[in-house]
């Protein structure tokens, strides 16, 4: 079952309010990001918090920040995706495709 705040990110993220979205999945990473048996499932959703701040540095026109975090968020959704409506390509299509 996929985590509540994993899902009220992901209605931000559908409607581009990059910055919700960051704020539901950071609160959850820091619920498990030290559970080590939640490793791939933290590293996934860092890399879900990377590319949805990417995309707020992209709003506010900071496109070094953008171009920074774009190189590290994809490589940590190289793993299991852990929940079935958050897709990586999905993620990796809509945070390059502002550019």
């Amino acid at each position: 079952m996929t985590p509540k705040l994993i899902l009220e990110g992901l209605e931000h993220w559908n409607t581009e309010q990059y910055f919700e979205a960051h704020e539901c999945w950071e609160t959850y990473w820091h619920s498990i990001r030290k559970e080590e048996t939640n490793k791939e499932e933290a590293d996934y959703v860092k890399g879900m918090i990377q590319l949805t701040v990417a995309l707020v540095h992209h709003q506010r026109g900071n496109m070094r920040w953008y171009e920074k975090l774009m190189l590290s968020g994809p490589e940590l959704l190289s793993g299991v995706e852990p929940y079935a409506e958050v897709s990586r390509r999905e993620l990796i299509t809509v945070a390059t495709k502002v550019r």
